[in-house]
């Protein structure tokens, strides 16, 4: 069983919902960072933390510390089609997201990791295709 994690919700929330999630013992389970300060689930290599446009706004000083803490090989990003367009299309008055935005949101996570982008789309295609690997 996989399970796909909206977490926009208080921290004391996330720490019970992972606590529920490890009773069920499933293979796989995605965490989506929105906008919250989580504490990582870095005990088991099946948690997996997905980063989307909101990495890229200028406010989302939580999410980059919850990037910050999530080791490279526990992390993938996605749109969120169509919903939080990444900056600077956000900006620029674009309102509906779709994958060929994906560039903005891992040209952000390199520049917070400090490496090159290529290097980040290695890691998150790595990483995606272990995650589903575990889900099938």
């Amino acid at each position: 069983m996989a399970i796909d994690l909206h977490m926009h919700i208080n921290n004391d929330v996330c720490s019970n919902v992972r606590e529920r999630i490890e009773e069920f013992n499933n293979d796989s389970s995605i965490f989506k960072v929105i906008n919250v300060g989580l504490n990582v689930p870095t005990s088991r290599d099946s948690y997996y933390i997905s980063f989307a446009g909101r990495i890229t706004f200028k406010n989302a000083k939580k999410s980059i510390e919850v990037l910050e803490s999530v080791p490279d090989d526990l992390f993938i990003v996605e749109t969120d089609s169509p919903f939080i367009v990444p900056e600077p299309l956000k900006s620029n008055g674009i309102e509906n997201n779709s994958s060929s935005n994906l560039h903005y949101i891992i040209e952000k996570i390199a520049e917070i990791k400090g490496t090159s982008p290529k290097h980040i789309e290695n890691i998150t295609n790595r990483n995606v295709k272990r995650l589903f690997k575990c889900m099938n």
